[in-house]
C-alpha cells in the first residue's frame, strides 16, 4: 500500500527527469511513531506542523487505522497530543 498510494514526484538528474513514488506523509508518520526515538518525535511534530502551515490536511484517522491494523495502537497517545497541540 505504501508505494502504490504514494505521490508521484519528478526529480532532475543531470538533464533527465526521473519519476519516483514518495510515501504519503501519514505513512511516514505511522512508521516513525513505531520507533518513537526522540529524533522521530521531533520529525513527527515538524511534519504535522508543516502540513498544517501549508494548508495540507493531516489525516489523523488514517494513521490511527494503520497503527491499529498493525497491532501498534500503543503509539497513538503521542500522536494525539501532537495533533491536538498543532491544531489549537
Amino acid at each position: 500500500d505504501i508505494i502504490q498510494t504514494g505521490d508521484s514526484v519528478k526529480l532532475r538528474k543531470g538533464n533527465n527527469l526521473i519519476g519516483i513514488n514518495v510515501a504519503k506523509s501519514e505513512y511516514l508518520i505511522a512508521s516513525k511513531l513505531t520507533r518513537a526515538d526522540e529524533k522521530d518525535r521531533v520529525d513527527i511534530y515538524n511534519l504535522i506542523k508543516c502540513m498544517h502551515e501549508n494548508g495540507n490536511k493531516f489525516d489523523y484517522e488514517f494513521v490511527k487505522n494503520v497503527l491499529k491494523d498493525n497491532g501498534k495502537s500503543e503509539h497513538l497517545n503521542y500522536l494525539k497530543d501532537v495533533h491536538f497541540e498543532i491544531e489549537k
